[in-house]
């Protein structure tokens, strides 16, 4: 790889860290050339493939980003992280459906490694895709349990999952008597209200918060859930987006109801 993107007067540096961190020395196009120039001399390279392979998918080749993960797996064998890595290539070309193929992929994964959330992940998006909530529910569930307390991806999991339980739970609420079915939704309001205030919350959490008091006719409540939400997420400016955008859609107003 080196003979054919290196330069021998300087000193060695990673064609990875190349690629990701020098794109206004290299220019991406050029990297990604002599990459692909480099492969089509030398395709039994491995690593070449497993190099290229997420450059690919930053660039939108999701077609040339499978083909490579699909070689570096061919050439360097299975490992989780590629194994994965592989398979998201897939979901990706799929628009987010998850493939026989795909689970295949995860699955071999898992049984690498046990403990790689990443995977499980995809295995329980994949059992929600087709409609086995409770294999989900398991997953999701299996996933928090192991969830170092700090990991950026317990937010999303908590989400599909209290999606999860909450389709499971609105025939049960339907059957109720319009009092007792009064009460369970502003158990389950509160509920989701108390969480919200003490982890944080995803933007999809804070606005079916907001969107809940709204359809309880608690305006007040609904603009109290709004700043609460922006200071959350303050930091992510595209859910501060989000949070805006129902805040108009409910007539609230982009920064509540006095705007």
């Amino acid at each position: 790889m080196y003979g054919a993107v290196g330069s021998p007067q300087l000193p060695a540096h990673p064609l990875a860290a190349r690629l990701n961190d020098e794109p206004e020395r290299l220019g991406m196009a050029a990297a990604v050339a002599k990459v692909e120039e480099h492969l089509a001399q030398q395709p039994d390279d491995g690593r070449g493939w497993e190099v290229i392979a997420p450059v690919y998918l930053r660039l939108g080749r999701t077609d040339d980003a499978v083909r490579a993960y699909a070689a570096a797996v061919r050439l360097l064998g299975d490992s989780p992280a590629r194994l994965t890595a592989y398979g998201e290539a897939l979901v990706t070309a799929n628009d987010g459906v998850i493939s026989s193929e795909a689970r295949a992929l995860f699955e071999r994964a898992v049984a690498l490694d046990s403990k790689s959330p990443k995977p499980h992940f995809y295995l329980a998006h994949a059992a929600e895709q087709d409609g086995n909530s409770a294999e989900a529910r398991a997953r999701y569930e299996a996933l928090l349990g192991n969830a170092p307390p700090e990991a950026p991806w317990v937010p999303l999991v908590r989400d599909r999952l209290a999606r999860l339980q909450g389709t499971d739970s609105g025939a049960a609420i339907a059957a109720l008597s319009p009092n007792d079915r009064d009460k369970a939704i502003r158990g389950m309001v509160d509920g989701l209200a108390a969480r919200l205030d003490g982890g944080g919350g995803t933007a999809e959490e804070w606005q079916r918060l907001v969107r809940a008091y709204t359809v309880l006719g608690e305006r007040d409540k609904a603009a109290g859930a709004l700043t609460k939400a922006r200071a959350a997420l303050e930091p992510d400016q595209v859910a501060v987006a989000q949070i805006d955008a129902i805040a108009r859609d409910l007539g609230l107003g982009p920064r509540g109801p006095d705007r």
